[in-house]
């Protein structure tokens, strides 16, 4: 049996502990607490303890398996944990709910999250801390950068390199072959058809024409 602690006791941690609840994890896996320095140690989120801030990492048993629930505004910071605890040595916990289709031959690297609906097609990789949202698709040959986050519905075409810590808004469609550099947001509804090597925000105006 693993435990399992999430950092980050808000929104997205609470989904990651119910995904848990919810999938095939549940038989293998015991959740012990929550991480989070805005809340007080021993505070119930959940029906279930705050052990403390990240200062009682170092405390905790090192087989401890850690999920990180830290969302799209805070990518940089979940990029610097997703390290410290690599090179320390830790467990970082990998969720794929069990109605996601993840190909025998793609790369699903620890620490990443994979919502329901969601598909990962032959060949593709999603690095270390990432996030699916509901229905992403990540198609043949394509790659996710570490600590990127991919909202509902998003679609990557075959052959696309998403950088590091980018955030992906829902709906958007990445075409083929597309080269998306670190740090880049893309704003809801995005159709982006040619690369982007600066890093940045980038929001398509969309026009609805009455016929």
């Amino acid at each position: 049996m693993k435990v399992v602690v999430i950092i980050g006791a808000g929104e997205l941690g609470r989904q990651l502990r119910h995904m848990m609840a919810q999938s095939s994890l549940t038989s293998s896996h015991r959740f012990l607490g929550w991480l989070d320095d805005t809340r007080t140690k021993d505070e119930k989120v959940d029906g279930f303890p705050v052990l403390g801030g990240l200062n009682e990492i170092e405390k905790l048993d090192m087989n401890i398996y850690f999920a990180l629930g830290i969302g799209y505004n805070h990518l940089s910071f979940k990029q610097k944990l997703v390290d410290r605890l690599v090179s320390e040595g830790r467990n970082l916990l990998t969720i794929i709910h069990d109605s996601a289709l993840i190909d025998p031959s793609s790369i699903i690297e620890a620490g990443v999250v994979i919502y329901p609906g969601c598909i990962v097609d032959i060949g593709a990789k999603v690095e270390k801390g990432s996030l699916l949202n509901n229905g992403v698709i990540v198609s043949h040959g394509s790659s996710v950068g570490t600590a990127s986050f991919l909202a509902p519905g998003v679609t990557v075409c075959g052959n696309v390199k998403v950088g590091e810590r980018c955030f992906i808004g829902a709906g958007s469609i990445i075409k083929d072959g597309v080269h998306v550099t670190d740090e880049v947001r893309l704003g809801s509804g995005f159709n982006l058809f040619e690369n982007i090597d600066k890093k940045g925000t980038y929001i398509q105006r969309v026009i609805n024409r009455k016929l």
